[in-house]
């Protein structure tokens, strides 16, 4: 069946590159209008770049790799380096107790760029060396390589300061370096933040996605088969002597992971992807987190092709030069969503029409190219709906793309970390143009419909299209665009929204007229509070003595004061209260006892939801 599969797969993604030629070419020689011929040569320029974006998709997931696990190496020397600037303590807290439960022995280094005295009293509570350095020059990739100068470890775990590991992430990882050539092996970067705003999650359907999935689930598997997966900057096990032979993590660009990757795989040395979650972090709550990132991604792209091009850096085989080179041209792709948004418009208002054919001619190039071209892309993304939340998160990352693109070639961008403190404020600058383009679309739909009536021949087709494509991307805009800017975050930490219904035990304190036990359960969980499920409502202020039993025999005794109570419905004829619960004076051992359980049973549990991943990730 699987092999059914792949065959199936190969056949549509090859007859939707021969139909997309076909398209171009009859678009190229036919259909120009020479009335219109900047407005004919524009969408042209857009559909040119669909094609080139998409038959190098297809060629990097042609046959993605799932590996399975080698026996791990013995004996082997291994360096953990957790470079932090100013993450908020408590979520590198969780890293280092990750760090701590490792099964594999090792070292774990702090290197602090903030010289924070209290991530020194942290790191030596934990058991993990601390280092600084006096002067902070470029950013990460120079924090690392300071660490390089007093550390010998044959091995090296990078992981960002919010990534926390699974205990066997070095014994299920360190055996791929039996083979002398492999550098570096790169998991997933997966995120326990379902409610991030790179992640669309119903919970009542138990079904999530996140903008990222497709590059960790589809698109890095398939670059492994062609030797071209890349380093992502955590989560990834190196070989010391490969960095030592390129002479560090390169520093000259934003995006030191894709560069030093770049630069192994021209001196020779193989990668590895193992498609297993084996850490997770924390995804940008918001979207000006969300966009900090994306920019620093892509500007740094840019300054990679710029420093080392893939098309003519010596030492990279063709298929790695291809990886390599759809990685950065992808960038590319928000000019093209800005003229597929505007097309619709000029069309409707000015009446020149970029496609000059007649309507049945039209539908027999477009239907096969673009019908085909879709399924193939939806064998790939887990169906349809894969395509359209890829086509709304491009729409909202258009602004962004393009302004990575000219100030990565044109400027000098400084590395800029992605913050990880919620209450973000959200930047309009990101979607103002979309929401722009919306109304003008709303206004040119209008106009369209009233002048249609009055049209015919070629125009009347071509409005009606234009019409249509107006309405599905204001569709796709607005909703997205409205969501990420009233998109906030005030929690301090992400709680757990598994129903896991923990079993609590509470009391009252300081009421002498209510002293029996009580018992509810915890919908969600985090080591600063929980939610209380109760047949009645609490007051706010309320301080009650709770005991919590987590799995595994272990509890937790602590005080929580009520902050609010919702009512909620189970059913028509049952209500039940949730009282939001914050701990009091817990102890930093039980926060601990809070996190294992977290991520050991609660975020596993949680990512089932992932639909995608879990249809492509190796499992035990």
């Amino acid at each position: 069946m699987e092999d059914y599969k792949k065959y199936w797969r190969w056949l549509i993604m090859i007859l939707s590159v021969i139909f997309s030629v076909r398209y171009l070419i009859w678009r190229f020689r036919f259909t120009l209008n020479p009335n219109a011929l900047w407005f004919s040569l524009l969408l042209l320029i857009a559909e040119l770049h669909g094609f080139i974006e998409t038959t190098l998709f297809f060629f990097m997931v042609w046959n993605p790799t799932k590996r399975k696990s080698l026996p791990p190496l013995q004996n082997k020397t291994v360096d953990i380096l957790v470079p932090t600037y100013d993450e908020p303590e408590h979520l590198l807290r969780m890293t280092l107790l990750g760090c701590m439960d490792l099964k594999y022995p090792h070292t774990t280094y702090v290197l602090d760029d903030g010289r924070r005295p209290e991530i020194k009293v942290l790191a030596e509570k934990l058991n993990c060396v601390y280092m600084s350095r006096t002067e902070r020059k470029n950013a990460k990739a120079g924090n690392l390589n300071s660490a390089l100068k007093h550390i010998n470890g044959e091995f090296l775990l990078t992981l960002d300061a919010d990534h926390i590991p699974l205990p066997t992430l070095i014994n299920e990882t360190i055996g791929f370096f039996i083979d002398e050539k492999v550098a570096l092996v790169q998991m997933p970067q997966d995120f326990y933040n379902l409610d991030s705003f790179q992640h669309t999650t119903n919970w009542s359907k138990g079904y999530s996605w996140h903008e990222q999935e497709l590059f960790y689930s589809v698109i890095q598997p398939g670059k492994d088969y062609w030797n071209a997966a890349f380093y992502c900057g955590s989560t990834t096990m190196i070989r010391r002597k490969a960095i030592d032979e390129i002479g560090g993590f390169a520093e000259e660009t934003i995006t030191e992971d894709i560069h030093t990757a770049l630069r192994l795989h021209a001196k020779g040395w193989h990668s590895v992807y193992y498609n297993k979650t084996m850490a997770r972090g924390i995804a940008p709550s918001t979207l000006g987190g969300f966009a900090i990132q994306r920019f620093r991604w892509g500007a740094g792209a840019m300054q990679v092709w710029k420093i080392n091009n893939p098309l003519t850096t010596k030492g990279l085989s063709i298929p790695q030069r291809l990886c390599y080179f759809a990685s950065m041209y992808t960038y590319f792709g928000g000019f093209q969503k800005l003229i597929y948004l505007l097309v619709p418009i000029i069309i409707l208002n000015t009446g020149f029409i970029p496609i000059h054919s007649d309507p049945s001619t039209f539908l027999n190039f477009f239907v096969p190219y673009f019908f085909v071209s879709v399924y193939g892309m939806s064998l790939t993304m887990g169906g349809f709906r894969g395509i359209i939340l890829v086509e709304q998160y491009n729409i909202i990352k258009l602004v962004n793309q393009m302004k990575a693109v000219i100030r990565g070639i044109f400027g000098k961008e400084k590395y800029i970390v992605t913050p990880k403190q919620s209450r973000m404020e959200n930047n309009l600058n990101e979607v103002s143009l979309q929401l722009s383009i919306s109304m003008l679309s709303c206004i040119a739909i209008i106009k369209g419909v009233i002048d249609i009536f009055h049209l015919g021949g070629i125009q009347f087709w071509a409005y009606l299209a234009s019409i249509f494509w107006a309405i599905f991307y204001t569709i796709l805009t607005v909703p997205m665009a409205l969501s990420a800017l009233s998109k906030k975050d005030f929690r301090k930490l992400y709680r757990f929204d598994g129903k896991f219904d923990i079993n609590v035990q509470y009391e009252n304190v300081g009421l002498s007229e209510i002293k029996k036990e009580n018992s509810g359960f915890a919908r969600n969980i985090s080591p600063y509070g929980l939610s209380l499920t109760t047949d009645d409502p609490m007051p706010a202020g309320r301080v009650l003595k709770l005991k919590i039993f987590l799995p595994d025999g272990i509890y937790i005794n602590t005080l929580g004061e009520i902050k609010m109570s919702s009512l909620f419905k189970i059913s028509k004829n049952m209500n039940k209260y949730m009282n939001g619960i914050e701990f009091k004076n817990i102890s930093e051992s039980d926060k601990d006892k809070i996190i294992r359980f977290l991520m050991l049973v609660a975020a596993p549990a949680q990512a089932k939801f992932l639909k995608l991943s879990m249809a492509n990730r190796i499992r035990d």
